[in-house]
């Protein structure tokens, strides 16, 4: 049988493909169990530098099964209730793997994305998406609260009032919106995505990523510290960046009008 989810570690570059594309890479408990593992298989290894996740077929997620759901509704209230319950747990995983993956994450878009297809996004660091693309929160429309960190990321991403009307209007911004609003990072010409989202993912790779890893610590600790809090953090991680090789490299290259060669050590 296919996985829903492909796995494919090339040197520093570890791709992963949601392969649902007949369902438009809907996500099931299953998938986003699968998805959680190749996460955490990449991260596992000391080769990985960059992460880029990309989707078969013509979008890259609509989110929830709505088969699923509708398969679930009709087991009876408290099997529904396990059942989602379920569900939620295992892409609540995937964004918490995300969250705290060292490495940097590029996600390359292409159709759009919907529900937890766009909570996945906002979860990556840097999203390519086509020029095609619209973004679709889909909540509201199921009559649902979001899920997948999405109240969470969208108003650190957007701002609070964006977020809101996102959410509670269900808003379906174009590339051009969500470039804008700050959803997206580049947008990518029919039939270029995936060069455009490789181009990227090797320039990440070349660079330097241990200080790219203090980078996402340091921005996801900056909501809950004070100031003076988050002034300690950047000295300690800046002390730990100068003691490394990549520092040295990096310090060498600059007096010497070179291009660093980085090793993420």
């Amino acid at each position: 049988m296919m996985s829903d989810i492909l796995c494919e570690p090339r040197g520093g570059l570890g791709v992963i493909t949601l392969n649902r594309p007949r369902r438009l890479n809907a996500f099931q408990t299953g998938m986003a169990r699968q998805l959680d593992e190749a996460l955490s298989r990449l991260a596992a290894s000391a080769e990985t530098r960059v992460i880029l996740i990309r989707a078969e077929g013509s979008y890259f997620s609509a989110g929830g099964d709505v088969d699923f759901f509708k398969e679930t509704v009709a087991a009876g209230p408290e099997a529904a209730q396990q059942a989602f319950a379920e569900l939620v747990d295992a892409v609540h995983a995937v964004i918490q793997r995300l969250a705290e993956l060292p490495v940097p994450v590029v996600a390359a878009v292409q159709g759009g994305a919907a529900g937890f297809g766009l909570s996945l996004l906002a979860a990556c660091d840097l999203v390519v998406a086509e020029r095609n693309s619209r973004f679709n929160p889909a909540y509201v429309g199921l009559g649902a609260s979001p899920d997948g960190g999405i109240s969470w990321m969208l108003p650190r991403l957007l701002g609070l009032r964006a977020a809101r009307r996102l959410l509670m209007l269900g808003e379906t911004p174009d590339a051009v919106a969500a470039l804008d609003l700050g959803l997206i990072d580049v947008i990518a010409e029919p039939g270029e995505l995936a060069a455009n989202a490789e181009a990227l993912a090797a320039r990440l790779a070349a660079g330097p990523t241990l200080a790219y890893g203090r980078i996402k610590g340091l921005l996801a600790d900056s909501a809950r510290h004070t100031l003076p809090e988050q002034l300690d953090a950047e000295k300690r991680n800046f002390l730990a960046s100068a003691a490394s090789d990549d520092f040295q490299e990096g310090l060498q290259a600059f007096l010497t009008r070179r291009r660093p060669e980085f090793t993420g050590r």
